[in-house]
């Protein structure tokens, strides 16, 4: 499973993915795949220059 974080920024994201789960979200699913032993490997994408390449 990958799971993708265009940002962490949640105005960006919803402007970016409006039905996607918030940044936090995904960070708490993540986490909790970690936690139970699940390879959580994470796609941080896209890159978009002066928007989230922070």
């Amino acid at each position: 499973m990958v799971i993708s974080i265009t940002t962490l920024d949640r105005a960006i994201a919803r402007k970016l993915k409006p039905r996607a789960p918030t940044p936090a979200k995904r960070i708490e699913l993540i986490s909790a795949l970690a936690k139970a032993g699940i390879p959580t490997p994470v796609l941080a994408a896209p890159v978009i220059p002066a928007l989230n390449d922070s």
